[in-house]
Order: structure tokens, then sequence, then C-alpha cells
């Protein structure tokens, strides 16, 4: 397990910057922190030992987040950086967030368009 949590997380996701969308993935909590991370600042965060959550839409939650298996995260440690796709019609991000009892553990949220390894293609 690589000191991932395996349980679900509470996340609120600015769905753009003027609102936010809350919903829940899981019971730890867990808050932005920063987004718009870049793909290096990503794949630093996982091989640290980040969860990884998936919005595959990019909608903000509204079709689901799918929490990423630790399987999962250790094939995406071992993948290239992820991709992000900057095509304003289908985009995608990256967003940095903190668990809200211990700053020190992180979720990596790829929302949209974005390809990394095998899992999120």
């Amino acid at each position: 397990m690589n000191g991932r949590p395996e349980a679900a997380v509470h996340v609120c996701l600015p769905a753009d910057t003027m609102t936010c969308s809350c919903w829940s993935v899981a019971s730890d909590g867990f808050s932005w922190r920063e987004g718009g991370i870049d793909p290096a600042a990503a794949q630093r965060l996982v091989r640290a030992g980040s969860q990884v959550a998936f919005d595959p839409c990019g909608c903000g939650g509204a079709c689901g987040i799918e929490v990423l298996g630790a399987d999962v995260v250790d094939a995406l440690a071992d993948a290239d950086l992820p991709q992000v796709s900057g095509d304003p019609r289908y985009p995608g991000s990256l967003f940095q967030w903190a668990a809200e009892d211990d700053p020190s553990r992180a979720l990596v949220l790829a929302s949209g368009r974005v390809t990394w390894g095998h899992a999120l293609a």
C-alpha cells in the first residue's frame, strides 16, 4: 500500500473560479491546496506517496470521481509524466489537495483530458 490511505476522501473542487461544487468520494477529509500544478509536480507527489483521483470528463465531479487504487497509483509513479490537454474545447487540469488532518498527505486530482501511463489513457 506504500502509505497511501485506502479510505475515501471528501473533496471540494472549484468547478470554476467563482463556485465550488462539493461531493464525497471517501471518508478522510481533503481540501484544495493548489490548482494548476504542472505534470512534473504531479509526478513528484505521486512518487512521494500521494493518492490519485480522476474526474474523467472534467465536469467538477457531477458525473463522479474515481479514486484510483494503490496498484494503479504505483503504475502511474513508474510511468512517464502525465500529458495535459491544452485544447480549450476539451481541457485537462492537475490539482493538488492536502489532507485536513495532515497537510503533508496529498491527493492529486487529474481532471478532464489527462493521459498518464496506461491507467489514464
